[in-house]
């Protein structure tokens, strides 16, 4: 067998490094997919790849890269085509093979399989006029020693781009980045549920806060997607956009220190009950402070900054334009939004439409101007949010 020159190994093992170490410090599973693809195929020198999960008795194709198809038809394009579809872990299948044995699976030709119990599935060849041929399968197996997905490499390629067989180091760097990927992904995936966990905690403190309030817990639930919807459509990154999430359900928490005969007054309140009813944010950031959580951190800011006003006439600070925390002024706008289009004991809901319009013609007095545009931009998603998670009359 030919071995790799000492300058190539060398530099193999500096890239596989540097690619752990991404893998370890990655925390969104969308880019981390991504990560663990581009890595195999570039290490490995394969022209395609595909990524599959574990689910029971399945495994789930989630990501595929080829440079082939993508440089003749485009990367979108050539996502577009690609469907989603589950495989039977059984030795029927190549890659439910790897997952049912844990071994690594190397063909030279894919159209040569002869006395195996797998085969090869010639569908998406005949469809994209491609040719599959040289194929390195590696299952995915955790600490545990149990296997959470597989890694499909196609047609390793020479320098001078021709099509050649996987050898046996191909096999040694991606049973070592197979494993680190393994880790990675159930990291991450233990991250994802912790998340998830803390999420549907906060939304039962935040339904039952609302109850109280004589409002549903769907104000929270739609307060939570119209300030997600909000951040991800202004453009703030991945990490944000999930904090404000989990934390905006949290906006109103300062209210279970608000006297009953207050909170739930059907009339006007006196400028003595306004007074009091405005502690709930100084109350809620109280309630919300000392913790190390980021997601609480946060919280705690929505709370106290979410009845400021842009033009500095808002509570409990006062605070203008920037000066107020972002989170407070995405709140703000998903918080009042859906006060104005639902009922409440106080008021009839308002029609969409011009509860759209009262929101215009606050930019710049109660709302962060640049953000109600973005707002506005989205009309349809806030729409479809709010007619998914609609109070029942």
């Amino acid at each position: 067998m030919k071995q790799k020159s000492g300058y190539k190994a060398r530099k193999d093992l500096t890239e596989l490094i540097q690619v752990m170490t991404s893998l370890t410090s990655e925390h969104n599973l969308e880019k981390l997919l991504k990560l663990i693809v581009k890595s195999a195929v570039d290490i490995t020198d394969s022209d395609a790849a595909s990524l599959y999960l574990r689910e029971k008795d399945f495994l789930k194709f989630v990501i595929t890269t080829n440079k082939t198809l993508e440089a003749r038809m485009g990367r979108e394009v050539f996502e577009s085509t690609i469907k989603a579809f589950s495989v039977l872990i059984s030795k029927k299948s190549i890659s439910g093979f790897a997952a049912h044995t844990g071994k690594i699976v190397n063909i030279k030709d894919v159209y040569k399989i002869k006395e195996k119990p797998y085969s090869f599935n010639k569908t998406f060849d005949e469809i994209n006029q491609y040719r599959s041929k040289s194929m390195l399968t590696i299952p995915l197996v955790n600490r545990e020693g149990n296997v959470v997905g597989v890694l499909q490499l196609i047609n390793k390629l020479t320098k001078k781009g021709k099509l050649t067989t996987f050898k046996k180091y191909d096999e040694e760097v991606t049973i070592s980045l197979g494993a680190q990927a393994a880790v990675a992904l159930e990291n991450v995936k233990l991250q994802e549920n912790l998340l998830k966990s803390h999420y549907d905690s906060i939304m039962r403190l935040s339904a039952a806060n609302e109850f109280r309030d004589n409002e549903t817990g769907f104000h929270v639930q739609r307060v939570s997607y119209y300030c997600e919807l909000l951040a991800k459509a202004a453009g703030y990154s991945e990490d944000f956009v999930k904090s404000i999430k989990y934390a905006s359900p949290l906006h109103d928490v300062g209210k279970i220190g608000i006297p009953d005969k207050i909170l739930k007054k059907p009339g006007r309140l006196t400028e003595e009950e306004y007074e009091i009813m405005k502690q709930h944010t100084v109350i809620g950031g109280k309630i919300l402070s000392n913790s190390d959580n980021d997601i609480m951190l946060l919280a705690q800011e929505v709370a106290l900054s979410h009845h400021e006003k842009w033009d500095g006439t808002g509570y409990p600070y006062g605070l203008k334009t920037e000066n107020i925390p972002l989170s407070g002024r995405i709140t703000a706008i998903a918080d009042v939004f859906d006060a104005l289009s639902n009922k409440r004991v106080y008021k009839p809901a308002f029609p969409l439409d011009k509860t759209f319009s009262i929101l215009e013609e606050e930019s710049g007095i109660h709302f962060d101007p640049k953000l109600i545009e973005v707002f506005l931009s989205v009309k349809d998603d806030v729409e479809d949010i709010y007619k998914r998670l609609k109070d029942e009359d």
